[in-house]
């Protein structure tokens, strides 16, 4: 009966010893140091994502036709992570001639494997690197699991009879992430240069002009659009200078009363745009040299497309007016109103 209890006790022993096949292969491996193993990015569900194992301390006396490369919710375990997956591609790095190794087996599986059934000596020097691609993440944020890398001796990746060579394992964990924000608030500015604008004498000879400013700009991709208001055409009590509806050239002794956006000769007045024009439009009664319009109605005289932010852009509003031997004498005005409608 003593024989008996002391033999079960040098046989629990043994069992203690030796460890199950899932526990760390300390003897027959060459344990990589220092090591270490790094995502292209942690965040949880990205694809596309890559991983590196770096290493030093590899043997370099011995040929190896096996890698693997394993993801785990355990050490040494053969559970991945929740929601990752793993593709077959070719490996990148230093650590062994890429070429020579093709594409992993184990795609959908918690471990690649590179083979090279001709094998190669692992390089001397430290920080050699071990690239593979086509990860996409797992879905679990938080949670510490482990990366373990490999290297055999033997193409059927077996171990330790079949010669095991490096090993070693990394944590690692997936987040959701920083996301860093910033407002940058819509802006416009809108300046009319002045208050008034003086046509001077009017007479039946030749035509009378005068202009002024208007500043535009925003940092909105939206566009916007310029458009004036008017009680009425040029007016002194019940008289009126014809206002002139459609766009019409200067007639000298008709009356007539417009304006445009143009730099005009007949009469002298007035600028093309400047500044960051290039993506704005001057609407078509507005936009012909020497010809002009008027609505009593108002209208828009300026759009600036959607799509890209328009910096500060100087339009010259330019008014003519022409008179008849019959116009009644008389101190003729109106009052424009220009509005800009920005749209974010």
């Amino acid at each position: 009966m003593y024989k008996r209890i002391h033999i079960s006790i040098i046989l629990l022993a043994l069992l203690v010893l030796t460890g199950g096949l899932g526990a760390t292969p300390a003897k027959a491996f060459t344990t990589l140091t220092p090591f270490s193993g790094a995502f292209t990015t942690s965040v949880s569900s990205a694809t596309g994502v890559s991983f590196t194992f770096t290493a030093s301390g590899q043997n370099t006396t011995q040929s190896i036709k096996c890698i693997t490369a394993a993801f785990s919710t355990i050490m040494d375990g053969s559970v991945i992570p929740t929601g990752m997956a793993l593709t077959g591609v070719v490996p990148t790095g230093n650590f062994i001639t890429p070429g020579n190794w093709g594409t992993a087996a184990g795609a959908g599986t918690y471990q690649l494997k590179w083979t090279y059934a001709t094998g190669e000596i692992p390089p001397s020097g430290t920080g050699r690197t071990f690239t593979f691609g086509g990860i996409t993440n797992g879905s679990v944020v938080g949670t510490s699991y482990y990366a373990a890398f490999t290297t055999f001796t033997d193409a059927s990746c077996t171990l330790p009879a079949g010669g095991g060579q490096d090993y070693a394992t990394a944590p690692f964990a997936f987040t959701n992430g920083v996301v860093v924000t910033g407002t940058v608030p819509p802006t416009l500015t809108f300046t009319v240069n002045s208050t008034t604008c003086a046509l001077g004498m009017l007479g039946v000879t030749a035509p009378k002009s005068c202009s002024h400013g208007i500043t535009a700009a925003t940092n909105g991709s939206g566009g916007y659009s310029i458009s004036y208001l008017a009680a009425a055409t040029l007016t002194s009590g019940i008289d009126i200078i014809t206002n002139l509806s459609s766009l019409t050239a200067s007639a000298a002794g008709s009356p007539q009363f417009g304006l445009n956006l143009r730099a005009n000769a007949g009469p002298i007045g007035g600028t093309d745009p400047s500044g960051g024009y290039t993506y704005a439009k001057i609407a078509a009664g507005y936009s012909t040299v020497d010809s002009y319009k008027f609505a009593t109605a108002g209208d828009t005289v300026v759009t600036v497309p959607s799509g890209t932010p328009l910096a500060s852009t100087t339009y010259t509003a330019t008014y003519m007016a022409n008179i008849s031997t019959i116009t009644a004498a008389g101190v003729y005005k109106t009052t424009m109103v220009y509005t800009i409608l920005p749209s974010y």
